[in-house]
Parts: structure tokens; C-alpha cells; sequence
């Protein structure tokens, strides 16, 4: 299970277990959608009657690690679903237009924007069109092949 906050916590993998085993067994999974700073982790373990184990969790710090480290500012946040979100290139991108992606915390896409970007402006405003639940989504911003943000953002 994965979680942002160590508090509310989303399952990212099913592994079906081997049953009562003397032999050790090796589970692997990775995380392709890690949110800039703390995830957190941990394993859960369902046995036949129903009954529910957890491991001690893991804190990982995740950082982005490019030649150029943008710097991107979101607001307002938290948001409702249907306002806009405003988006400030706070760095020059060498591109003709971003992709603004919102995305669950399982790394689900929900609805993607193309900004296409114009000389002397760092300021754009967004509308997602697509209902969804409140809670913590990630803003996710590349230029169509690199990831250049990676944000959380709160929908009311």
C-alpha cells in the first residue's frame, strides 16, 4: 500500500501469497508514479480467515533529479474541481507546449490538458471537466516526454 500522507492509505499491488510456506518467498514491485517528497509504504498481509497484518512502514523522500529542476507554482490549491487552476512557469521550458495531467495517487490518469506555450507568457489557467471525488490528486506537467513537475494538489 502507498500513502502521501501516512494516513490514508491506496493499495498499488495484489500479489496472490503461497499459502502456508517454510520456503522464503521474494516479492517486488516498484513505483512509477512517485509524488516529489515523502511516499510511503507498506505491506499488508490478508490471511485465509480474513484477518489483516500490516508491516512497519517506509518512509522514501523522492526528489527530481534534471539538468534543469522546474520550478512550477500551482493555485489556488485546495480547488474545486470545476475552477481553474492556474499554472506558473516560474523557469523558461524549452518547448512548444506542456502536458498538465490530473492524475489519482495510483498514478491513474484522469484528464489531460495541452498548454500551448506563448513568448513572454509563464502564466496559464486551466478547467478540468471531469467530475471526480475530493481528495489528493497529482498535477502532473512534462513537455510531452519529460516529466517537469510533479504536484499534489487538493480537490474539494
Amino acid at each position: 500500500e502507498k500513502s502521501i500522507d501516512a494516513q490514508n492509505w491506496f493499495p498499488i499491488k495484489k500479489v496472490e501469497g503461497s499459502g502456508t510456506s517454510y520456503t522464503p518467498h521474494l516479492y517486488i514491485e516498484y513505483d512509477y508514479n512517485p509524488v516529489v517528497g515523502f511516499n510511503y509504504y507498506r505491506l499488508k498481509q490478508v490471511d485465509y480467515d480474513g484477518t489483516a497484518t500490516y508491516s512497519n512502514m517506509v518512509a522514501v523522500y523522492y526528489e527530481l533529479n534534471y539538468i534543469n529542476n522546474f520550478n512550477i507554482t500551482i493555485y489556488p490549491n485546495p480547488v474545486n474541481i470545476y475552477q481553474p487552476v492556474h499554472i506558473l512557469l516560474n523557469d523558461e521550458i524549452y518547448s512548444e507546449k506542456v502536458e498538465v495531467s490530473l492524475k489519482d495517487l495510483l498514478g491513474k490518469e484522469i484528464e489531460t490538458k495541452t498548454i500551448l506555450l506563448e513568448e513572454n507568457n509563464s502564466h496559464y489557467t486551466i478547467t478540468f471537466n471531469t467530475p471526480v471525488k475530493s481528495g489528493i490528486y497529482l498535477l502532473i506537467v512534462t513537455d510531452g516526454y519529460n516529466l517537469l513537475s510533479s504536484k499534489k494538489i487538493v480537490i474539494e
